[in-house]
């Protein structure tokens, strides 16, 4: 396969140093929001998607969380693997979210920070319903200001609380429906 044949998604491999340098954090009010939603009584059970060098890892892992980051980038997920690599409680898998080999119905959030664009539109809503408790929550960050998949606009980082808050109740609406229709 050559380079241009490449799935986009793979692109920001080959500079994965160059893009943990560049690429902005997340504001620690968006993981508060979401921390308010997940267990107090045990570290929540997060699977990262498109993990990337960890933006958003160290976030989770600073609010005690067990984190498995899936990452498609060989380079991106060692140069995340090095970052945290004195955090015991970080899985690095190397693979496709879609694919990868993940417990079923034992993750209490499926977290994405501006990366589940990358997701296959068929596996955005059936794969968190397969690796979530219950009462498990997905949390979509998107900083593009993209409605995918979603059908109203989501605001800008200007106001990504609010958005959090809103995509949130949609998704976690749908998996609900999609776990039910399941069963």
């Amino acid at each position: 396969m050559t380079r241009e044949q490449e799935p986009p998604k793979s692109h920001f491999d080959d500079a994965a140093a160059v893009y943990h340098g560049i690429r902005p954090q997340y504001p620690p009010p968006l993981f508060d929001a979401l921390f308010d939603l997940l267990p107090e009584d045990r570290p929540p059970r997060v699977i990262e998607v498109g993990s990337g060098t960890g933006q958003a890892t160290g976030a989770l892992l600073a609010r005690g969380a067990t984190v498995t980051a899936v990452e498609v980038g060989p380079q991106l997920a060692a140069h995340l693997g090095r970052t945290y690599r004195r955090q015991q409680q970080l899985t690095v898998v190397n693979g496709a979210f879609e694919d990868a080999s993940l417990a079923l119905g034992a993750r209490d959030a499926v977290v994405a920070a501006t990366s589940y664009h990358w997701v296959e539109v068929a596996a955005r809503m059936t794969r968190p319903a397969e690796l979530l408790v219950d009462s498990g929550v997905i949390a979509i960050i998107d900083t593009n200001c993209d409605p995918d998949p979603i059908d109203f606009v989501i605001a800008c980082n200007d106001d990504a609380l609010k958005s959090i808050k809103i995509v949130l109740s949609a998704i976690m609406q749908a998996v609900i429906d999609k776990k039910n229709d399941m069963n």
